[in-house]
């Protein structure tokens, strides 16, 4: 009787409930840890003839589902902001987020952390001033990370005005040296053109330069809150990894440290005699 021939469907099937059987039989033994890891659930796609591209797609937009997402801005401010549920310890999950930001930032001298009972916040002030703020508040029921840029002193329009007019200032300036108003009416009305166009230029650059900085931020967050564990699971599976990259390492034969004996050395010792 010739062997049955297993369909894609039937395969994918099989392997399901043969994962199904194995952990029930690992709790049944004390190994109360049911659930597949990334790498485990790759591997039985990647058996069942599924593209591994598409899992790993699956995979995060299920978690996906559990964040929530804040966007906005103030007059001042913007942020980002993420609800997400883990049951990885708080210390570690802000670890991994303050290293991250480390990297991003460039450096642990540009950084600086504050824990209290309430929250764990972490505080950077760039070159030119910008003053980015990220924090982390453990709830009950979820955790909430906080990305907060100031981004201004006033508001898009406060700051086209006030820097529309130092704008103009200049532009006057060089306007004076190849025409200078014979009247005072002709100084207002070039004065006052000079300050509305500075100011709407200002206005725009601004603008467009928050919103880029909105991109930025959110980015960060979405990468920031992709690459946390999910569970104390996952932290395990990742130091196991860690483990097996390590335990990799060739230790070189005493060969390499021992010197070689050659005929000068010989010839050294043969004279020593």
């Amino acid at each position: 009787m010739p062997d049955k021939i297993f369909s894609e469907d039937e395969i994918q099937q099989i392997i399901k409930r043969a994962s199904t059987l194995q952990h029930s039989q690992d709790n049944k033994s004390g190994n109360n840890e049911p659930g597949l890891t990334m790498d485990e659930l790759l591997s039985v796609g990647n058996e069942a003839g599924l593209d591994v591209k598409f899992l790993k797609t699956a995979a995060i937009e299920l978690r996906n589902k559990k964040i929530v997402r804040y966007s906005g801005l103030t007059d001042t401010h913007i942020f980002e902001e993420r609800e997400f549920n883990t049951d990885a310890p708080e210390d570690l999950v802000w670890d991994d987020i303050t290293s991250e930001l480390t990297h991003h930032f460039g450096g642990e001298t540009f950084g600086k952390t504050n824990d209290n009972h309430r929250k764990k916040e972490w505080t950077h002030t760039s070159i030119s001033g910008i003053e980015t703020i990220v924090s982390l508040t453990k709830r009950e029921e979820y955790s909430k990370l906080r990305f907060s840029q100031r981004v201004g002193l006033g508001s898009p329009i406060t700051e086209g005005i006030m820097y529309g007019a130092m704008l103009a200032l200049v532009l006057g300036g060089l306007t004076s040296i190849f025409y200078t108003p014979t009247t005072l009416r002709d100084t207002f009305l070039i004065g006052s053109s000079l300050w509305g166009v500075s100011s709407m230029i200002v206005y725009a650059l601004d603008i467009a330069w928050r919103k880029k900085k909105l991109r930025g931020l959110k980015t960060l967050a979405d990468k920031i809150i992709n690459q946390l564990p999910a569970s104390f699971q996952d932290l395990k599976a990742e130091s196991r990894t860690k483990e097996k990259d390590t335990s990799s390492i060739e230790i070189e034969s005493e060969e390499i440290y021992n010197p070689i004996e050659d005929e000068s050395f010989n010839l050294d010792n043969k004279l020593k005699e």
